[in-house]
């Protein structure tokens, strides 16, 4: 159970310092610490109330289990005085030739009572008084060494004094700091007190003796069967007593000895953790003194942090911004086709007067509600946006020459009114739309513009904020030497040291790198398995540059196939670009809306398409990189299965060799 217990508590200390070794050994000059391992204040001020923590609470431990043992002295005492009260009464009616001698009872020391220094009794202050008295008359008459001492710690030193008195003995100089404890003997005193107990009990022996051979002689044979019985019983339970009394002191001394043991160990751990407390408050040092300059590089990072998210977040809304404009603008030219596709259907088939009204539905009139600038750039933009419109303007000169010059403000004789009404309508919707689209692609082209400076600042704030963390990591790098700087020690057994030269140990280990004997044997295998990787590599670099040559032929070919189309292409194309031509016109002039709508359809079927595709090809990526991962688990098995192999040749060659000798 002791045991156990010890292991118990042993337990946080040795989880400590494997932490300690893990996140303390020497790291590379230039290895950089990830974020979540980074030390800081708050960390090491922990760490070290932790072990502070973890040293309390064993010695507290070993304390109880130290107090519970002395406790378990007092009981054994007590135990042991009742046992020797009874052989006292047994040898009182035992016959003297069977006494067997009786071990002393033991007793506390005064240093195993601490709690009791300050206490004390009606007898102590009487001595003390008593002292004190003899004190003062000994300064009063000149004598004396010890001075005046103000009532305490008189009777520890001193020669005779002048008035002849006599200084108090050992046994009575109790003082009101250190009381003595309760009453107890020294050896002299026991002695001298078992010599006159000794000449009292001989006498009364005597005299005992005497009276049993007189009662002796006057028993009867039943009577003298009755006390040999007796006496039999008592030397019984004599033996008895004085068995127990030896295996309570075996029991005792044998957890004596536990706990002195576990002290010993308690010792080795407190010493080792005292190191690491020494350790630790020199990492809280170094620490403290660059808090100062990693607070203010964090906050610098994480402003500019804080900067680029706003940033993006700007960009985004001006982005959605963007993506709304370009969808109003796509509506408004839908709206504009289906103006053009309702004005096509309004003329209907031969209708002789088509090209005149077709001049009164692009006719430019002057809006009220738009400055004389407005309405040449509201031209211009209807011009980039609809690319027939100048086909249309050049047509009504010509077709204005051709009819003779018809007023496009007064509907011509012959003509239906409510078809010019209806035209001069749907002409004033189209310059709204065309108005509408002007002001739509220039509050776009704004937002373009706010979008590009956005992603200038942007840059700016990337480059600031890629100095402020090289900067940091800079001065992680700077702060994690200085902790590599740090003396940690390592509590290593002469057995566990392997460093050995000429066939001794090293008198200076202080350069060498402590390193684990099955983390040797593990770089041996792997140079083995490097040189492996090596074969490996060269073979696959071979029928790499197989492979490459033969692309390189592949791509030959196929440029000369490709190059043999586009000329086929050409052909194709300068044969039918009158046709091509005269399509392209007619998709401008009319536009058919199922058509408009298949197209769309197709636009997103390739859309959907293409999003399978992807999908497909991340599908066929990761099986390549799964093919990958078992074609290298299987080489990696391959070589050590060839390895095996050429051991196992090398022990059957061996094996031969000695059997041949044999």
């Amino acid at each position: 159970m002791t045991t156990m217990k010890t292991l118990k508590m042993l337990r946080p200390l040795r989880r400590l310092r494997r932490t300690w070794e893990t996140t303390s050994s020497r790291l590379p000059a230039d290895y950089v610490v990830p974020d979540h391992l980074r030390m800081n204040v708050d960390k090491a001020r922990g760490r070290l109330l932790s072990i502070k923590d973890m040293i309390h609470e064993y010695k507290y431990d070993f304390n109880v289990r130290l107090l519970a043992l002395r406790d378990r002295k007092i009981q054994v005492i007590d135990q042991i005085r009742d046992v020797v009260n009874k052989l006292h009464d047994i040898q009182t009616k035992l016959q003297e030739e069977k006494h067997l001698p009786i071990p002393p009872v033991p007793e506390l020391d005064a240093d195993e009572m601490p709690e009791r220094i300050l206490e004390y009794t009606r007898e102590t202050l009487k001595q003390f008084k008593v002292q004190y008295d003899l004190k003062q008359k000994q300064v009063k008459s000149g004598g004396g060494g010890g001075g005046d001492g103000g009532g305490f710690g008189f009777g520890f030193g001193g020669g005779d004094s002048g008035g002849g008195a006599p200084p108090p003995t050992a046994e009575k100089q109790p003082t009101a700091v250190s009381p003595p404890p309760p009453k107890q003997t020294t050896t002299l005193d026991r002695a001298k007190t078992a010599e006159t107990d000794g000449e009292d009990e001989g006498q009364e022996d005597g005299e005992k003796k005497e009276e049993e051979e007189e009662a002796e002689d006057s028993m009867t044979p039943l009577e003298r069967e009755i006390y040999n019985i007796n006496q039999i019983r008592l030397e019984y339970e004599q033996g008895k007593l004085l068995q127990d009394i030896r295996e309570v002191v075996a029991r005792f001394d044998a957890e004596l000895r536990m706990i002195r043991h576990d002290k010993f160990r308690m010792d080795i751990v407190m010493k080792d953790a005292d190191l690491r407390q020494v350790t630790l408050f020199e990492e809280l040092v170094l620490l403290k003194e660059y808090e100062i300059r990693e607070d203010i590089l964090a906050e610098k990072v994480a402003n500019k942090q804080q900067e680029k998210l706003d940033m993006q977040t700007k960009m985004l809304e001006v982005q959605g911004k963007i993506d709304s404009k370009k969808k109003d603008i796509e509506k408004l030219q839908e709206k504009e086709k289906s103006l053009m596709v309702t004005f096509t259907q309004s003329l209907g088939e031969n209708n002789k007067f088509a090209d005149y009204l077709t001049k009164v539905f692009k006719k430019r009139v002057k809006r009220t509600k738009k400055k004389m600038t407005e309405e040449g750039e509201s031209d211009e933009d209807s011009d980039e946006d609809s690319s027939d419109d100048s086909d249309w303007e050049e047509s009504d000169e010509e077709s204005e020459s051709e009819i003779g010059g018809y007023d496009l403000d007064v509907c011509p004789p012959g003509c239906d009114q409510k078809l010019y009404d209806d035209t001069c309508t749907l002409r004033e919707k189209r310059l709204d739309n065309e108005e509408a689209l002007a002001e739509e692609k220039k509050n776009q082209d704004a937002q373009k513009k706010e979008l590009e400076s956005l992603q200038k600042k942007a840059k700016v704030i990337d480059s600031q904020l890629k100095t402020a963390q090289n900067d940091l990591e800079d001065f992680q790098l700077e702060k994690q030497q200085k902790l590599n700087e740090l003396t940690v020690v390592a509590t290593l057994k002469l057995h566990q040291v392997q460093h050995v030269t000429n066939g001794g140990l090293h008198h200076d280990l202080s350069p060498t790198l402590v390193f684990a004997s099955g983390g040797v044997v593990r770089l041996q295998h792997r140079i083995k398995e490097l040189e492996h990787e090596k074969l490996s590599q060269k073979k696959q670099m071979r029928e790499s540059r197989k492979k490459h040559v033969q692309l390189i032929k592949d791509r030959r070919i196929f440029e000369a196939q490709i190059t043999d189309m586009e000329e086929t292409c050409s052909v194709y194309y300068e044969r039918f670009k009158p046709t091509y031509q005269l399509l392209e016109k007619i998709e401008t002039v009319t536009v058919n809306r199922a058509i408009e709508e298949l197209k769309e359809k197709l636009r997103q079927t390739e859309i959907d398409c293409s999003m399978e595709l992807k999908s497909y090809d991340e599908e066929i990526m990761r099986r390549k990189e799964r093919i990958t991962n078992l074609v290298r688990d299987n080489t990696q098995r391959l070589t050590q299965l060839a390895m095996m192999l050429q051991e196992q040749n090398e022990y059957t060659d061996s094996l031969d060799e000695r059997q041949k000798k044999v």
